[in-house]
């Protein structure tokens, strides 16, 4: 891993070996993960075999091999009975077949393909959930160290609205309100505690780690620096960049290819298959034969005509290096298709179907990117009010101290504006995680797979 060092501790406790898992980037949690799920690894394996596999399927290119042997006992009742043997040898090569045999090639090709980017799917959806459940953890880590300030602050702040209140200076109202108020930031600071320790609990599962692993994200600055600028100026760029490497939208264009060819090899029925056959056989009655009869024939096959086809063969055999036979033969079946027009309008149907969803995903991904850029600047916005609606306060903030000291304001106001302040803060860090979480997946949509 690039940045983050993640090391191991062993420690030794009651018998038991525990481990330290420690990330410094949401990179290197991904990475972590990908490398530490076996899952993930075999669907890799088998996509990247399956290719192999595929690229290796071109054997309807190459030529057929064939050998036999035969031995005929020939009886006869008043003379004597003949033996006869014979081996031959023949190789047949296919010359044309209409784009049969590519198809074919293509199609495994294809298939392969559709695995290898559904794998991609299954490790960008990994990635993703990775990304939510880090910046996550991240925010509640904020958010508890505001929460715990606040109330260390308010708890330093009940004691001395106590010690007024028991030499008459402090309104009980006042009094309560603190004490109040101190419980319910102790209940909000435990909630998110619970919360903070379900979500690292789900990011262990995710990256198949034990649960009794100590596991340490480094909250360092950097984790929430983000691009402070707007995005809406390269909406199209962005546009470009999905449409280029979303997964869905490869898979749809590789199936539209492959239709579009199958139908147009469908058109072309009325093209023949060619295939060249060359043959030599030895016979006689004892070995070693020595008597070699060669063959040539050239098949013309109609298959892919509707209801007639119809194959047609022209033949030479070669004995003693002079012409012995020549043979033609022609063979026409009746082949009953009730639903062959039916079967063509629906692979026109399809073809149509595939095309009219690839728009359908572009208009989508158009949508969504520029949903996400809206989003996107419309947090910055909200950030920057956000930011100058804390500077405000902070100096409301010291006014008030001021009055509250001078009994120029009740001490239950100065808590709310306190408390306002403290959820600008929290607000604000949320926002601050919420855009780098949009920054980073936009990152992992437009990026090459």
């Amino acid at each position: 891993m690039k940045k983050a060092f993640i090391f191991y501790t062993v420690l030794l406790l009651t018998g038991n070996i525990y481990a330290q898992i420690k990330f410094t980037s949401v990179e290197d949690a991904v990475n972590f993960g990908i490398s530490n799920s076996d899952s993930l690894n075999e669907l890799k394996l088998f996509a990247l075999t399956n290719m192999k596999m595929a690229k290796l399927s071109f054997e309807s290119f190459l030529p057929q091999f064939e050998t036999s042997w035969n031995e005929y006992d020939n009886i006869q009742k008043y003379s004597a009975d003949t033996r006869t043997k014979q081996i031959s040898f023949s190789v047949e090569q296919k010359l044309f077949d209409n784009g049969k045999s590519r198809l074919k090639y293509t199609n495994d090709k294809y298939n392969a393909l559709i695995s290898y980017y559904e794998m991609l799917d299954k490790f960008n959806e990994f990635r993703l959930n990775v990304l939510e459940k880090y910046y996550s953890y991240i925010l509640q880590c904020r958010l508890i160290e505001l929460k715990k300030a606040l109330l260390e602050n308010t708890e330093k702040e009940l004691a001395v609205i106590e010690y007024k209140y028991n030499v008459g200076l402090e309104l009980k109202s006042s009094y309560l309100e603190y004490i109040l108020s101190c419980k319910e930031l102790q209940k909000d600071l435990d909630d998110s505690i619970h919360e903070k320790n379900i979500i690292l609990s789900d990011l262990k599962s995710l990256l198949n780690i034990s649960l009794d692993a100590e596991l340490i994200i480094e909250d360092k600055n950097e984790n929430i620096n983000f691009i402070q600028r707007p995005y809406a100026e390269k909406t199209e760029d962005f546009i470009a960049l999905i449409l280029k490497n979303n997964i869905e939208l490869k898979k749809q264009f590789s199936s539209i290819e492959y239709i579009s060819k199958q139908t147009k090899i469908l058109n072309q029925f009325y093209l023949p298959s060619v295939s060249l056959k060359a043959g030599v056989s030895f016979s006689g009655i004892a070995y070693p034969l020595t008597q070699p009869d060669y063959s040539v024939n050239l098949i013309f096959s109609f298959s892919d005509i509707p209801f007639l086809p119809s194959s047609f063969s022209n033949g030479y055999r070669i004995n003693q290096k002079k012409l012995s036979g020549l043979q033609n033969s022609t063979s026409t079946a009746l082949n009953m298709q009730p639903g062959y027009f039916t079967s063509r309008k629906l692979s026109k149907i399809s073809l149509a179907q595939a095309k009219t969803s690839c728009n359908e995903t572009i208009r989508n991904l158009k949508q969504s990117v520029k949903n996400l850029i809206d989003e996107h600047d419309s947090s910055l916005k909200y950030i920057q009010l956000i930011k100058e609606a804390i500077e405000i306060r902070e100096e409301k903030i010291l006014i008030s101290e001021y009055q509250v000291n001078a009994g120029l304001m009740r001490t239950s106001d100065y808590l709310k504006e306190k408390l306002e302040l403290s959820k600008s803060r929290q607000d604000l860090v949320k926002e601050e995680i919420s855009i780098l979480l949009l920054q980073k997946k936009l990152k992992f949509l437009t990026e090459a797979k």
